[in-house]
């Protein structure tokens, strides 16, 4: 079984990764991308042996359809 707060941590890591792209100033958007890199690459560090592959197809299928319902704020 998946955790489900690192599935959903991992999400929010790609999602800040997308949006580093939208930021004007290149320095900060640079520096978003990077900060939401690392905050994946450390919970990819927190998977267990053999499980990565599940939990980031996991994360990009929800990346996915996160992106195609529509949002409520």
């Amino acid at each position: 079984m998946l955790n489900e707060n690192l599935v959903e941590t991992m999400v929010g890591a790609l999602l800040s990764m997308d949006l580093a792209d939208s930021l004007k100033d290149p320095k900060e958007a640079q520096r978003y991308a990077d900060e939401a890199s690392a905050t994946f690459t450390r919970l990819c560090e927190q998977i267990p042996d053999g499980e990565l592959t599940r939990y980031e197809q996991e994360a990009y299928k929800r990346l996915a359809k996160d992106a195609h319902e529509p949002q409520t704020v």
